[in-house]
C-alpha cells in the first residue's frame, strides 16, 4: 500500500518526500520516517530533526538554535568587522566635507547662512556615525573577548533572533525595553 505525503516532509537532501521517495536523491523513507517529522537545513545545511528528540518542543528548538551560536558568532564578527570598515570610511569623510562646509561659512560670500547649515547638518550627521561606530567597535571588543551575545544590562544570553537581527546589541530585550521605558519618564521634580 502507498502512502501519499503532502510536500512539506524533506529528506536530508532537501528534496520532497512524496510516495515515500525522495523526488531529489531517490531515498525510501517509511511511513514511520516520514510522518510528523520534517528536516530543516541550517548552517552548514546539515539537517536538523526537530521532533527526533523528546521533550517539549519550545525546548527541543531552543537546544537546536543555542547549539547554532558559535555559527553566529563567526558570521556576525564578518558583519561587524565590515560594518566598521564602512563607518570609519564614512566618518573620514564627513569630517572632511564638514571642514570643507565650516571654511566655505567663514568667507564673506552671500551664502553662509546656507553653509552654516550644511554644517549642522553634516556635524549632526557624523555624531551619529561616530555613535555607530563605538557601538560597532564595542560589539568586536565583546567578541574578543568572549561575552558577545551576553547582557551589559543583567548578563543573561541575549537571545539569538535579536542577535542575527543586530549583531552590535548589547541588550537583552528585557533590559532594552526597561531602558526605553526609564528614557521615556519624565524627571520628576523634587519637592522642598
Amino acid at each position: 500500500m502507498s502512502t501519499s505525503f503532502t510536500t512539506h516532509n524533506r529528506c536530508s537532501c532537501g528534496g520532497h518526500i512524496r510516495d515515500s521517495i525522495c523526488d531529489q536523491c531517490g531515498a525510501e523513507f517509511s511511513v514511520e520516517d516520514t510522518e510528523g517529522a520534517e528536516a530543516a537545513a541550517i548552517g552548514d545545511g546539515q539537517p536538523i530533526n526537530i521532533m527526533a528528540d523528546s521533550g517539549p518542543l519550545e525546548t527541543v528548538i531552543a537546544e537546536k538554535l543555542e547549539a547554532l551560536r558559535p555559527k553566529i558568532a563567526v558570521e556576525a564578527k564578518r558583519i561587524l568587522e565590515t560594518e566598521a570598515a564602512l563607518l570609519q570610511r564614512s566618518c573620514g569623510i564627513l569630517q572632511v566635507d564638514l571642514a570643507e562646509v565650516q571654511n566655505n561659512a567663514t568667507a564673506e560670500n552671500g551664502e553662509a547662512a546656507v553653509q552654516w547649515a550644511e554644517a549642522e547638518r553634516l556635524g549632526l550627521t557624523l555624531a551619529h556615525c561616530q555613535q555607530q561606530l563605538q557601538k560597532v567597535s564595542a560589539a568586536l571588543y565583546r567578541l574578543m573577548d568572549g561575552v558577545w551575545g551576553v547582557c551589559t544590562g543583567c548578563g543573561r544570553k541575549i537571545g539569538l533572533l535579536r542577535l542575527i537581527a543586530d549583531p552590535a546589541v548589547e541588550l537583552c530585550l528585557d533590559c532594552a525595553q526597561k531602558k526605553e521605558r526609564t528614557a521615556r519618564k519624565p524627571a520628576k521634580k523634587r519637592r522642598r
